[in-house]
């Protein structure tokens, strides 16, 4: 996270509208922490990227078709995360 201090809360089960900065940069990631575990969010090549705490490697949520681009980020039941171009 590029400033600890603007760490935010959403409480299990429930909605809010948080902003939020995805890096360029892997070693500076967006992180969240769902019941799944921890997952890491960063903007690479012109997609929005992910990785898991669990070893199970990096995948691609969502394209990027214009910069900036809006998200909105959506955490299931299980804790997978998916995210929708606002």
């Amino acid at each position: 996270m590029e400033h600890p201090a603007d760490s935010q809360t959403v409480g299990p089960r429930s909605y809010a509208e948080v902003y939020a900065w995805i890096s360029q940069h892997k070693n500076i990631p967006l992180s969240i922490q769902t019941g799944r575990g921890r997952c890491i969010l960063w903007d690479e090549d012109w997609k929005i990227k992910a990785e898991w705490d669990d070893g199970s490697g990096e995948m691609v949520l969502a394209d990027v078709h214009s910069s900036p681009q809006d998200y909105k980020m959506t955490v299931d039941p299980t804790g997978n995360i998916s995210l929708a171009e606002r």
